[in-house]
Order: structure tokens, then sequence, then C-alpha cells
């Protein structure tokens, strides 16, 4: 301030004249005028002067936090490791700096301004991460403040556990372990009742091995009546001295025997129905006949039956009405209840079929004398795969009386059983009249069915028309029988060997070596069969250029559309179904190598007229059209031979030589030859080309020979041809 001692004696003082003050100390007397003495208006600027971070100097070269001097410096980035700093400051005014004045406000942190006297450093420790503004500001030496205010914004990086992204882990590792908690409750709930099923389907695994059990025998129940009706008339056939036997005895046993087989493959598709049944997907097919006609049709078929075991059998009709039904489907019903009815009669018992009729029903009854059903049985007679304590008589039967029930119930009509224990036991199927009760069932005609009014027995009227088969000159060919089955195989092969010379291959692999070997002009082959079935077999066979041509015939039981469009993918020319017509098997098995030899001769034919013809583009002509490319490629070259043409092919010159003369009839030379002439006659008709110009075209070796092949194929030289045929 300009005094000269600061310790000053009391009364060492006085005013002059002139009004100065003057004031004694102890080394020096200050004196000065009041008047002259003013408050200083400067406004010094403050300065940062230095930037500390754990006390130690933040220099620019670190520049990651500051990249020029701190004075300038107007944005501070922080990490969380670096919360502990500090800044130095200064006024820049000289005169009396210890009395220079300062404050600071940290704005996000502090609410107010701090003053801290004449000290020029101030330290943070442990901010919260975020955003804060410095501001700071100092006095002159007169104690005035300064208007400019010095600012800096720091930002404080929050750690890595705290940021944005680590919350939201966070918040994901919490609903993740949320959800692994959910999901093992609910996982030891789903155990918990797994648990329960396992012993659920224990107890249903016991169950349903009853039930295959029951349902194997009810299908042998199924299947015994038709057996019964095959079984006694062969028995009698082979017993029987044909010189003494009736006129039509023979005939009336086989075509029982014939019925019944038709009758058993019938039921094997039914079986199929079952399940249609239980899934209520059957549709019935509902056409108006004669009752009587269809109940005798039926009835009469255990006639045999029952003169074998010396049971009366009556059939009493007494009405003529035509009734709606379902024939397939009632059938099986009638015949269950008389197969049935047959099976539990006593010894020299009764049997008998009756039709009743009322003023809006029709009642079809079977009789039976015999041991009879219990009344608490009857309730239950119906039920599928009931079985009751009394094995004897027809409730063993479980699938057939309960079948029986949902056709009818199908026909909006029922099934009833009266029996007296020890009497007779009455079935009774109840139909109605007229068909409004059906609904919206589509109604559909029998042609083949005739209403007989007499007491003559209805003959089938759909016996396969006789037709002269068409001559294939397929007669004395070889064909390839592939079955393992021994019986089957030997029935083929005597039905085949009046038409064939046949050959034998017990399994798809013996078959396969069999064709390479005698190279059939038909296979045919069953499918189920091991080491090679008969798809693979066909697969094969078709893939091999020995015996790429010869047709496959597919025999199997397997007779769904789906396996059916697997055999003709693998390259089946044929498909039937066991059991076969043994008419249609020969007719198809003639078609098929006919169809081959006039194919050969069409290719023959073909090659000759039309070398590019677009026909031949099929899988048997696949061989055909690639040499026929090669050749024509190779047009002009007279070298071009039968031996370069089989190396081109890939295959040795016998080999080629016997493919080429299966297919087209020719030697390879003169299948060559042939191309070149059509190709020849070609460029005669369409070209103005010399005739030795042509010869060069087509790599002729001379022209001699040329124009008397030429002539040999076309019945004229070169030049007539051309002046006949010019285009």
């Amino acid at each position: 301030d300009g005094l000269g001692d600061t310790d000053f004696s009391e009364g060492a003082s006085c005013k002059g004249s002139d009004g100065s003050l003057y004031f004694g100390g102890a080394k020096a007397i200050s004196y000065f005028k009041p008047e002259e003495i003013e408050e200083s208006e400067s406004r010094p600027a403050i300065v940062i002067t230095d930037f500390r971070i754990l006390n130690e100097p933040v220099l620019v070269a670190d520049k990651h936090i500051i990249s020029s001097s701190i004075n300038e410096v107007d944005n501070i980035v922080l990490g969380h490791k670096e919360k502990e700093f500090s800044f130095e400051f200064s006024v820049l005014d000289y005169k009396n700096p210890e009395k220079n004045h300062y404050a600071y406000w940290l704005e996000g942190y502090d609410e107010e301004w701090n003053k801290i006297g004449n000290r020029r450093h101030i330290s943070f420790n442990n901010l919260e991460s975020g955003n804060y503004q410095l501001h700071i500001k100092g006095t002159n030496s007169h104690g005035v403040w300064n208007s400019q205010v010095k600012t800096i914004q720091i930002k404080v990086l929050p750690p890595p556990w705290k940021t944005w992204y680590a919350i939201l882990i966070y918040v994901l590792v919490v609903v993740g372990i949320v959800i692994l908690i959910t999901w093992v409750s609910i996982h030891q709930e789903r155990l918990h009742h797994a648990v329960k099923v396992e012993k659920m389907n224990r107890n249903q695994e016991k169950e349903m091995n009853e039930y295959k059990f029951r349902f194997f025998t009810n299908i042998s129940h199924e299947l015994r009546t038709p057996l019964t009706l095959i079984l006694g008339p062969v028995k009698e056939l082979t017993q029987t001295d044909y010189s003494t036997a009736p006129k039509n005895y023979l005939t009336d046993k086989l075509e029982l025997i014939h019925h019944n087989t038709n009758r058993l493959y019938s039921l094997v598709n039914q079986l199929l129905e079952f399940r249609k049944v239980e899934a209520g997907k059957l549709v019935l097919q509902i056409g108006e006949y004669s009752l009587k006609a269809f109940v005798k049709e039926i009835a009469n078929n255990y006639k045999g039956l029952a003169a074998s075991q010396n049971i009366t059998f009556t059939i009493d009709k007494h009405t003529s009405t035509k009734v709606f039904f379902d024939k397939e489907r009632l059938s099986v019903v009638l015949n269950n209840l008389l197969s049935n009815a047959f099976k539990y009669v006593d010894a020299e018992g009764l049997v008998s079929v009756e039709i009743e009729e009322q003023v809006q029903e029709v009642i079809i009854k079977v009789n039976n004398s015999g041991s009879g059903i219990s009344a608490e049985d009857q309730k239950h007679l119906f039920d599928r795969f009931y079985q009751a304590g009394n094995h004897q008589h027809m409730g063993s039967s479980g699938i057939g009386l309960a079948l029986a029930r949902n056709y009818i119930a199908l026909h909006q009509g029922e099934i009833l059983v009266n029996s007296v224990p020890g009497g007779l036991t009455t079935f009774s199927i109840v139909l109605k009249k007229g068909k409004d009760h059906f609904g919206d069932v589509v109604f559909v005609d029998d042609k083949h069915q005739t209403e007989i009014a007499d007491e003559e027995v209805v003959k089938e009227l759909n016996q396969p028309v006789r037709t002269r088969s068409i001559n294939t000159k397929a007669k004395g060919t070889t064909v390839l029988v592939v079955e393992d089955n021994k019986d089957v195989q030997l029935y083929l092969s005597d039905l085949l060997s009046n038409y064939f010379n046949v050959i034998t291959a017990n399994n798809g692999l013996e078959g396969y070596k069999e064709a390479l070997q005698h190279i059939p002009k038909l296979i045919i082959s069953d499918v189920m069969m091991p080491q090679m079935d008969g798809f693979e077999l066909c697969e094969k066979v078709k893939s091999h250029d020995k015996l790429l041509q010869v047709p496959v015939m597919l025999l199997t039981a397997k007779n769904t559309d789906r396996d059916t469009l697997y055999g003709t993918k693998k390259g089946a020319d044929a498909y039937l179904t066991k059991p076969f017509e043994p008419e249609l098997l020969i007719e198809k098995a003639k078609q098929l190598i006919a169809s081959r030899v006039m194919l050969s001769e069409k290719y023959a034919k073909k090659v000759i007229l039309e070398p590019t013809d677009k026909d031949l583009n099929k899988q048997e002509a696949a061989f055909i059209d690639k040499v026929i490319k090669l050749v024509e490629k190779q047009m002009d070259n007279p070298n071009f031979d039968a031996a370069a043409l089989a190396s081109e092919m890939a295959m040795s010159s016998s080999t080629f030589y016997r493919k080429i003369k299966q297919l087209t009839q020719m030697a390879p030379g003169v299948f060559i030859r042939s191309i070149k002439l059509k190709r020849a006659e070609q460029l005669l008709r369409k070209t103005n080309l010399s005739v030795s110009e042509i010869i060069d075209e087509i790599g002729y070796a001379d022209s001699k020979s040329f124009r008397k092949n030429f002539k040999e194929t076309y019945q004229m030289l070169p030049t007539e041809y051309r002046k006949n045929n010019k285009v």
C-alpha cells in the first residue's frame, strides 16, 4: 500500500497545514493526503495456472485429458479413476497480490459461490459422474470483483459398472435370472407332471398290450368266417370221387371258394375302415336295393356250412320292398351275425334268417339255438372289445359287433339282441324305410343289382368279360420273376410258363445278376425282399446301359398312392397289387414286351428317316439320341467309324455293338451310314450343292460307294432323286 512501516507509536501523528497526515513508525514516517487516495477501477483477468490430478500435474502431452494449456481449455473429460483433481489460478494484479481475493462455484454440485479469500487453489474429491461447470472469479487489490468469470466444462465419466450398457446388462441378467427361475420352476412342475404321466402311461401300456391282444383276436374272428367257407369246400373237394359227383358239384364248390376268397380280401380292406368309423370319417354309399334278394344272396353262402354240420338253416322272406342301405357295410353286419350264429349254435341246432316288414321299418332277424347270453352280458355286448365272463357266446367277438353297431347307427337304424339262456338268441337289424333320415348323403346307383321276386338264388352279374388278346408276338420271350416267397414264385412260374420262357430269382440281388446274364424282355419283381428290395432292383435296372430298355413290373401288397408314386419314380413300368388278377398280369406282361419290341422297331425306322427327330428324347431313346448327336458332330469325318463312335460313348466295341443292335436292329456301321445318307438326302432336296460337295459334306470315302448305298436306300441315284424331290 506504500506504507514505510507497519509498526506505529501511539500519538506519533499529526496533520500538516496542507492537509497531509503524518504517522511515525519505528523505522520510517508515512504521510499522504487523504483526498489524493482513489479506489482502483482496474479489472484484472483471472487465469488458471495449474491443473492437477491425484496431485500430479497434467501435462499438455497427455492428449487424452487436455490438448493445450489448461488456461485455454474449455472442456475437460475425466475418467472414473480421475475424480480427485485441483486447480490453481491467479488474478493479473501485481500491485498487492496478497490483497487479491477469489471465489468459485461448481455448478451441478454447489448452489452458490464459495469465497476462499486470497487462497489461489481449489480441490475436488469423489465427485459423482456427470456434467459440471466450474466458475472462478477474483478481485483486484482493492477488493473490486472482476465481472469476467473463467468457466470450464467438466465431465466425470461413470465407472464401467455404472454405464448405461452395464445397467442394461444388469437388467438383462436380472430378467434372465427371473426367466431361469421361472423355467426351473416350470421344469420342476413338468417333471412332477411327467412322473404322474409316466405312471399313467405304464398303466395304459398294460391296457394297450391287452388291447393289442384283443384287437388281433378280433381280427381273426372277422377272418374266420370266409376261411371256414374256403377250407370246408376245399376239404370236400380233396375227398370227393368226381366220377360219382353231381354234374355241377365242382363248379358250385369253386364258386363258393371264389366268393369267399373275395370276401376274405374284402374283410382285409374293411379292417382298414375301422379307424375311419371310430374317427367318424366313413361315408356311406347308399343305394336302393331289394332287401330280400340281398339277404338271400348272403345267406345262401352258409347252406354248405349248415349241411356239413347237420344244422337246420332256414331263410324266411315275407317282403319284396326295396330299402335304402349301403350294401358293403350291411353285408359286413349280416355276415358277422350269421358267422356268430353258426359258431355258437348247439349241435344239430337251428339257425334262421327272417325279414319282417312293418309300417315304417324293416327288420332283419338272425336266430340261433344254443346256450344263450345272460342279461348282464347283453348290456355290454356291443361295446368295443368287451368280453363277457362266459366266452362261449357272441360277446367274445368284440370288434365284430361293435363295428356292426356303428354301421347300423350310420344308417340311422339300430341293432338289438334278445337271448334266453339255454334257448333262442335273436339279433335284430332295424332299418327305416325311405331315405329322408339319411340327410345330405349322396345316393348311388348299383347297375349290378336286380330285384329277384321269386325264390331263385341271385346270381352274380359282375363276372369278368372274356375278350380276345391281341397278337403281341411276346410268346417264347424270356421273363425274369424275382420273388422271395417260394409258393408265389412257383405260382407265377406256372402261370407265365405257357406264354414265356421263365427264369426265377429269390431276391433282388440275385435277380439283378440274372438280369445282367440273360437280358430278359421283362422283369416281374416283388417289392419287399431281403438283400435288395424291388424298388432298388428297379432303380439299378433303369440305370444300367444293358438293362435300360427292359420293362419292370412290380407286384406288392403295398397299394397306397405313396408306394405307387415311389415305385413309378424308381422307373417301374407297371405296378400291380396283390392279390392280382392272373389274366390281367399276363396281358400286362404281353403288352409291356410288345411295346418294347415296337419301340425298338420305331427307333430303327426313325434313325433311318429322321436322325434329329425330337420324339427320341425319351428315357429309352436317350442312348440313341446321344449316339446320333455324336455322328452328326463328326459328319464330315470319313475316318469316324464304329470303333471311334464306341470310344466316344465310353464303351467297348462289343458292348456298343450289342446295344445298338438291340435298339435299332442295325450294326453300328450301318447305323452311321444311315444317318449320313439321310443328311445327303436332305442336302439334295434343300440345297444346290453338287453331288461331290455333298459327298465331302457327309464324309463319304468315295463317290462310287455313296451312289451305290444311296440307290439301295432310296431306289434311285442322287441326281435322279434331286430331280424328283427338289424343294
